[in-house]
């Protein structure tokens, strides 16, 4: 009886990953369950910046880890490469967006690729056991921020891995 319990409640923890498209068919990615969907609009310098967030979540206490994919759009006069001046203020704002309210520590910040695009990846740890693990990847007049939120130990999971390896932008 005791296992059957256990089984039971192991299988509720169990969440089902399956693949993710936005209905603007922009890119894909395997997220576990459902994800949350957010957007916002905001004024800046160079133009109107619409932001698409999808959130989505595994495990729990300790061992939970947040998947998040923004995807921020930019006026379409606008041209994006990890080379560009104007990408790397972006990179600097979010990284110092993230750093200053946590208290945080970058740990390492290098250049990737995700898929077939090039990319930046910037790994914060904040109060000891907590990391942020950031992507940056600049595509056309849009700039794709995708971040992991875990415990320190979590920070590269096969979950995070499955994520991340699965990311593609698709137009």
């Amino acid at each position: 009886m005791k296992s059957i319990l256990l089984s039971v409640l192991w299988i509720g923890w169990i969440t089902e990953w399956s693949q993710f498209t936005p209905l603007d068919q922009s890119f894909t990615v395997l997220l576990p369950g459902q994800p949350s969907y957010f957007e916002n609009e905001m004024e800046s310098d160079i133009g109107m910046i619409k932001v698409e967030s999808y959130h989505s979540s595994v495990g729990v206490g300790k061992n939970e880890q947040i998947f998040s994919i923004n995807k921020s759009n930019y006026p379409s006069t606008l041209e994006f490469n990890v080379q560009d001046s104007l990408f790397q203020e972006i990179e600097s704002i979010t990284k110092e967006g993230i750093l200053n309210p946590l208290n945080g520590k970058i740990l390492y910040h290098e250049s990737v690729k995700i898929g077939n695009s090039d990319a930046k990846v910037f790994l914060i740890q904040y109060k000891d056991t907590e990391a942020i693990k950031t992507y940056l990847i600049p595509h056309h007049n849009s700039v794709y921020t995708i971040q992991i939120f875990s415990s320190y130990i979590n920070r590269n999971s096969r979950d995070a891995e499955k994520m991340i390896s699965s990311f593609k932008i698709l137009k």
